[in-house]
């Protein structure tokens, strides 16, 4: 609302008071009408806050887009390249720790109890212990044939993977 000068005290007073707050004098009888270019102002003063406001919502909708796209691109190289460091089990005396080296007797053992109970292993590729139980992982024939043989109270029991 425009202000206008009082007529008596000369102090800047509202269009639309009735009397001057600083003196009293009376206003203008009648109190001016808001012209439409006044109105575009008030309109004009509000747009920008409005646009302040969106601008920073959509700056955080660019950063929280952009950093939920990053964090997709790296799980997506972790994967594909994390395929290669996956702890694969050994598969023979070279691959297997040196605390778990199979013996020639155990591998020899092994194959006569694989044989004995109706299974086909002519040879040996790889033996590995098992880590939390009493038994093995044998792969014979090139890999072709995986048995687990395990110690179940005493008995030796032979089971195809």
């Amino acid at each position: 609302m425009p202000l206008i000068k009082c007529y008596e005290c000369e102090k800047e007073i509202s269009d639309k008071a009735l009397s001057c707050p600083h003196c009293g004098a009376p206003a203008t009888s009648e109190p001016k009408e808001e012209e439409p270019t006044i109105e575009l102002n008030k309109k004009d003063n509000i747009a920008p806050k409005t646009n302040e406001a969106s601008k920073g919502g959509e700056a955080f909708s660019v950063i929280f887009t952009s950093l939920f796209i990053l964090i997709v691109i790296v799980i997506f190289i972790r994967s594909c390249s994390g395929s290669d460091d996956k702890v694969k089990p050994a598969t023979s005396e070279v691959d297997a720790p040196a605390d778990v080296t199979v013996t020639d007797a155990q591998k020899i053992a092994a194959k006569e109890l694989i044989s004995a109970n109706g299974y086909t292993c002519d040879s040996i590729d790889g033996m590995n212990r098992f880590f939390t139980s009493e038994g093995y992982h044998v792969y014979c024939n090139d890999h072709r044939y995986n048995y687990d043989i395990e110690n179940k109270g005493g008995n030796w029991i032979v089971s195809v993977k």
